[in-house]
């Protein structure tokens, strides 16, 4: 049975009192409801083509994501990298320091493994650097290494404030960066930082107990 009967279908009757067009008679009184129109029927009868349209919730609307902006002055990037590799002379010398410094093997090794990252770094920037300008990065005059710090948690002291200063250094390289591989070379460098932040942390609060 069609149970959505298109507009102007005259039902079938039976008896005199009229009928549904289901083939009982509507009772002894039954009312002759004339033919089937859609005016005389419930909403739910109307064809879906007249129903309003969905309008989607605020909440079901697709989110715009923000365009990535580019670097708005090629040379800074440039200058950055410059920068971050201008030390590394330098650092070579302090990270040796502080492993001749480092009361234990333990801590001796841990101190190494931060020196080795380091170096990896400063080799990423110069490839960084490399593909961005097809040069390589000019060799800068190392400052004279300063005064060895008397005492070994000077050094550790120097060293966790100086990994948080290259994060902030770093952040800034990345925002310049538009090539997808040299952010990502970036994130890696900054989530090492964080690592080495940590593990000073951890000497120095080792020798704080000692």
């Amino acid at each position: 049975m069609n149970y959505y009967p298109y507009e102007g279908y005259q039902p079938r009757r039976s008896g005199t009192g009229g009928g549904c067009g289901c083939g009982c008679n509507g009772g002894a009184g039954g009312v002759n409801r004339g033919p089937y129109t859609m005016a005389n029927q419930p909403n739910y009868h109307m064809p879906i083509a007249n129903q309003p349209m969905y309008q989607p919730m605020a909440y079901e609307q697709p989110m715009m994501k923000k365009p990535i902006e580019g670097p708005t002055a090629p040379q800074a990037v440039l200058k950055l990298l410059e920068e971050a590799v201008a030390g590394e002379k330098n650092d070579r010398i302090f990270y040796q320091q502080l492993i001749d410094l480092a009361p234990t093997k333990t801590e001796k090794d841990i101190i190494a493994v931060i020196r080795d990252d380091e170096l990896a770094h400063f080799a990423q920037f110069r490839l960084i650097y490399r593909e961005l300008s097809g040069k390589e990065i000019s060799a800068q005059n190392a400052t004279s290494p300063e005064e060895q710090p008397l005492s070994y948690m000077a050094n550790l002291r120097q060293a966790l404030f100086g990994e948080m200063a290259a994060v902030k250094k770093y952040r800034m390289i990345r925002a310049e960066l538009t090539s997808k591989r040299h952010r990502d070379i970036l994130f890696d460098i900054i989530t090492d930082e964080f690592i080495h932040v940590g593990k000073y942390n951890f000497l120095i609060t080792l020798n704080k107990r000692s």
